[in-house]
């Protein structure tokens, strides 16, 4: 009786615990549901918001695109390390080809834009062009753009422009525009300048170090910049040096327009990449094999580049539009020198008993231009631009070919060319916007006409130089649709159509 009196006490024991632990689970659940319950009835219920849309450009890293244009705003750029030179701002866009042998070494028409060279497109500082195709003598090109003797220090930002449909530019722009803006002036509360200075050091002794110094008082401004870069190149014998200064001085005006004038130095030496092929007497393995030059490395070839250019602004608001005015004058001398075989003047591939210093020439490119634009605002989603613009190119007689065929060049404006223009923008509706313009180039170039090797003139009956005088009206239109808004999957993108005439006026001048 006993064994059973435990069993039952036992049993008692365990029921009512297994009843105590239901009925506190059922009570925490009773809890939990009035809990759940007085929540919902304290939390505020979600807002529904109406569609919002966002008409603004757009802007990343320093970059706004829209279907005209795409600025770069260099300060604000972000770029792997430091940007030695405007190449390096442009090279990662998908607009732009780099071709250049190295990117260490900057070189003239290394940069390609939509599938055209420089003799293709425009490259523009405020507005206005800097390069201006070929020499009317030789087909060599004037006034070359070589971007690492551009002052990227005192550059704000570069406008992508594609296409030949803009009137404010020329003829040569079938491939779009360049433009670099220069640093616009600000007042300075205190004498106190803003000072930057940036170094860089990587493989290859690459170096870059600079300063840039911006000041005032009041409404005068001064600034100044000075770059150096130098690198031995990966490639063989394609060392580069560049020192680049440049100097501004300002004064804002009463009604918030500037003038300015500033000047630009450069002072480039380089050695042209020799060629490295694998199998060849001359073949180093320290080096990629390079094969697209003639040049050996016993040969040394350098290249000496002087420049310098003076440049004037002038802008000035008025109740009758915005006025711009540019001037510049460039000087370009090209330096040209390696060692040759001595008296053969050959340039075998194996470095020979003797070699003699030569120096193949020297080409001293001049040009002169100004620019002056009215911008009117018709009404709020309407403006028009009027402008005239005048570029003259030249070589000074000192050019020669080479030393056993020397000869000067008379001294003639070997290019000109004068152009007007006008334009009007119209928000046709918000999201339809049509740009058309029209412009009229009067271009005149001399020829030379003598053949140097037979001793006679190409053109019988002409003189040694033949002018040549070519003039068009062209035509420009540029149609957008914006279709963001319309729907989510469209958002951020437009279509666009351009009908433009494409005018070349000389083989000579634009390539």
């Amino acid at each position: 009786m006993r064994k059973v009196d435990l069993i039952a006490v036992f049993l008692a024991l365990l029921i009512l615990v297994t009843s105590q632990h239901s009925i506190a689970q059922e009570t925490e659940r009773e809890t939990s549901v009035t809990q759940e319950a007085a929540m919902e009835e304290t939390e505020p219920k979600p807002l529904k918001l109406e569609d919002v849309r966002v008409t603004a450009p757009r802007q990343n890293d320093g970059i706004v695109v829209s279907p005209s244009t795409t600025a770069i705003h260099v300060e604000d750029y972000k770029t792997p390390g430091t940007a030695n030179n405007i190449v390096d701002l442009l090279k990662d866009r998908a607009i732009i080809d780099f071709r250049g042998q190295s990117d260490l070494v900057p070189e003239e028409d290394d940069v390609f834009m939509r599938g055209f060279d420089a003799h293709r497109y425009a490259t523009a500082m405020d507005g206005m062009t800097i390069d201006y195709g070929r020499s009317a003598a030789s087909g060599t090109r004037t006034m070359v753009v070589d971007f690492a003797t551009l002052p990227i220090g005192q550059i704000e930002s570069i406008e992508i422009m594609p296409g030949p449909h803009s009137a404010l530019y020329g003829g040569k722009s079938i491939g779009g525009v360049i433009n670099l803006k220069t640093k616009r002036p600000k007042r300075y509360t205190s004498l106190k300048p803003d000072f930057r200075a940036t170094t860089s050091y990587r493989s290859y002794n690459t170096q870059n170090h600079g300063i840039n110094i911006d000041g005032g008082a009041g409404a005068f401004v001064y600034g100044f910049s000075y770059q150096y870069y130098h690198t031995d190149g990966y490639l063989r014998h394609n060392s580069a040096e560049i020192d680049n200064y440049f100097a501004r001085v300002g004064y804002i005006l009463p009604t918030d327009g500037y003038i300015g004038f500033n000047i630009a130095y450069t002072d480039k030496d380089k050695e042209d990449v020799a060629k490295n092929v694998v199998g060849g007497v001359d073949y180093d393995s320290d080096y990629p094999e390079t094969t697209t030059t003639s040049n050996y490395g016993w040969n040394d070839r350098k290249q000496d580049i002087y420049e310098y250019t003076y440049r004037l602004n002038y802008e000035q608001p008025s109740p009758i539009g915005f006025w711009t005015l540019a001037a510049y004058y460039g000087n370009q001398d090209w330096e040209n020198s390696y060692f040759q075989e001595k008296d053969t003047g050959k340039r075998p591939e194996v470095k020979p008993d003797e070699i003699e210093y030569y120096s193949s020439g020297t080409r001293r490119n001049r040009q002169v231009g100004f620019k002056v634009q009215d911008e009117i605002a018709i009404f709020k989603d309407n403006t028009f631009t009027v402008g005239f613009d005048r570029v003259q190119m030249w070589q000074e007689p000192e050019y020669y070919y080479y030393e056993d065929n020397r000869y000067q060049l008379e001294k003639h404006d070997i290019y000109y060319c004068n152009a007007g223009y006008l334009q009007d923008k119209w928000a046709i509706v918000p999201r339809l916007t049509l740009t058309a313009g029209l412009r009229y180039e009067d271009v005149s170039y001399w020829r030379r006409n003598w053949n140097t090797s037979e001793n006679k003139p190409y053109i019988t009956g002409e003189d040694s130089w033949v002018r040549r005088n070519n003039n068009q009206w062209i035509p420009k239109s540029f149609l957008t649709y914006d279709f963001d808004g319309l729907a989510n999957v469209l958002s951020d993108t437009s279509a666009s159509i351009g009908v433009s005439k494409i005018w070349n006026p000389t083989p000579f001048c634009y390539g």
